[in-house]
């Protein structure tokens, strides 16, 4: 079991007077972050939460909502990452078969005898109100982290799968202090959870835009350097009037997702700096990624494959994918089914091809609904 170091703290470190979180109204450096969660922490112990305890979360995304997560982590507990705009009678029947009986929301909709209410409000500190020790910062590389949802299926990630598929992508979006990284996806989705780990293992900045700003406008509004959208999204953003030369600060703008050829066309024609990119739910970060030095006529591929996660293609085409950042299996009430092979391949359901070279084409998407 490797110790890792919270990522937030690592951050805090070496990117000390960096910007960590930036708001519409608050700039949180990345000292000021690791207090707070470390403030977290301690009132997470006071409430009772133990270490692989399961504790949904069903909050907006704001700045709360991240140092909550990472005090989660650093209490050794699992987020069970809900999302807020669910019926009742649905969210307790998710968590009641992963057997998490604690919830951070500040919905009161939700109360139930079942479920043991916490408001977010409660549970910030500005500073740590008991003493800190090394060991709080140390964390395991296979200790269960997230649980997410996808097709209805819950998802679990180690704070390792998380970890290693953050820094793994990182090496190709050089993503690092300085960058500024919009979520633009909620944190309960697979792909607005990674952004708040690649900004954690980066040194990078994690801007949370007010909800009724649009992704053309954010990037204006805090200097953007870094995007991860879909294709329709971008789509939008076209339409908004995006171009290289109006919004000069973005670096780094990748696409999961597939693009079809008149997009593709587009994105040539315009110049933007656009990266491909593919992920899935099962793996804790996309799993290829378009490196900065991308030859043209491989621009529009699913990227090169990342550090710790390999794949190899099925002889039906199906893509296989195996490494640290794969998850560690899909949660059926107590148990946990791995969903590999023998020896360790996941089979994703998409389908394309593997260059010599490491690059990634995707032709086809497995159908995971919501």
């Amino acid at each position: 079991m490797a110790d890792i170091r919270c990522m937030v703290n690592e951050s805090a470190q070496t990117s000390r007077q960096q910007t960590g979180l930036l708001t519409s109204d608050r700039e949180i450096l990345y000292s000021e972050y690791d207090q707070y969660v470390a403030g977290s922490l301690g009132r997470l112990r006071h409430a009772g939460v133990k270490p692989g305890e399961r504790v949904a979360v069903s909050l907006p995304n704001d700045w709360q909502a991240a140092v909550l997560l990472m005090a989660l982590f650093r209490a050794r507990a699992v987020a069970c990452l809900v999302d807020p705009a669910l019926d009742k009678e649905t969210v307790l029947q998710r968590l009641s078969a992963v057997g998490c009986r604690r919830m951070i929301a500040a919905e009161n909709h939700l109360e139930s005898p079942h479920l043991n209410l916490v408001n977010p409000d409660d549970l910030m500190a500005m500073f740590p109100e008991s003493p800190e020790s090394d060991e709080d910062t140390r964390l395991t590389a296979d200790q269960p982290a997230t649980i997410t949802w996808s097709a209805s299926r819950a998802i679990l990630h180690s704070y390792g799968n998380h970890y290693y598929g953050a820094r793994g992508f990182n090496h190709h979006a050089k993503v690092v202090s300085g960058s500024r990284y919009l979520l633009s996806s909620p944190l309960y989705r697979m792909d607005g959870l990674q952004v708040l780990f690649q900004c954690a293992a980066g040194g990078a900045t994690l801007v949370l835009p007010n909800a009724r700003e649009s992704l053309s406008e954010s990037i204006v509004r805090y200097g953007v350097t870094h995007l991860l959208i879909s294709p329709a999204e971008l789509e939008q953003l076209l339409s908004d009037g995006f171009t290289a030369k109006r919004h000069p600060s973005v670096r780094a703008l990748f696409v999961n997702g597939l693009v079809g050829d008149e997009l593709g066309r587009r994105i040539h024609d315009l110049k933007l700096p656009v990266r491909r990119c593919h992920g899935v739910p099962e793996a804790a970060s996309p799993v290829a990624a378009g490196p900065a030095d991308t030859p043209p006529d491989r621009q529009l591929m699913a990227g090169k494959m990342a550090r710790y996660c390999r794949a190899r293609i099925a002889s039906n085409g199906e893509i296989l994918l195996k490494g640290q950042s794969l998850f560690l299996g899909y949660v059926e009430g107590t148990l946990v089914r791995r969903a590999v092979d023998d020896d360790g391949w996941f089979a994703t359901g998409d389908i394309g091809s593997l260059d010599a070279e490491e690059y990634l084409t995707v032709t086809s998407l497995r159908d995971r609904g919501n």
